[in-house]
């Protein structure tokens, strides 16, 4: 078995993470949302995403100046941001949720209807 092929079984076999309301209830897990195809291009973008972060990383450590460590930091927190994203939405978003919680805060979904 190749290792995507392998990764994508894995993905699939794997059980989620839950995260508990006030009542310690686990929430709902959206199974079968994607394919395995669709699996494996998730963690392909996640795999090459943390290689950029890692990289990112490396150059802030070297980094002299304070200027130029605070922008790659700022970058690799919006990356991991982008990934923690990808990986939850994988998984039914059940760790922070979808992507307005993700990215605009978990007071997203309590601000209204759609428009």
């Amino acid at each position: 078995m190749n290792a995507k092929h392998n990764a994508a079984l894995v993905a699939v076999q794997a059980e989620p993470c839950q995260k508990q309301d006030s009542h310690d209830q686990p929430m709902p897990i959206q199974k079968d949302r994607y394919s395995r195809r669709q699996l494996m291009l998730i963690l392909e973008s996640i795999a090459g995403d943390m290689n950029t972060l890692k990289e990112i990383l490396e150059m802030a450590q070297c980094s002299e100046e304070d200027w130029s460590r605070t922008r790659l930091v700022n970058a690799a927190s919006a990356l991991a941001q982008g990934i923690g994203c990808m990986a939850d939405d994988a998984t039914g978003g059940t760790i922070i949720g979808g992507i307005g919680q993700w990215h605009c805060g978990q007071s997203f979904t309590g601000e209204g209807a759609a428009a």
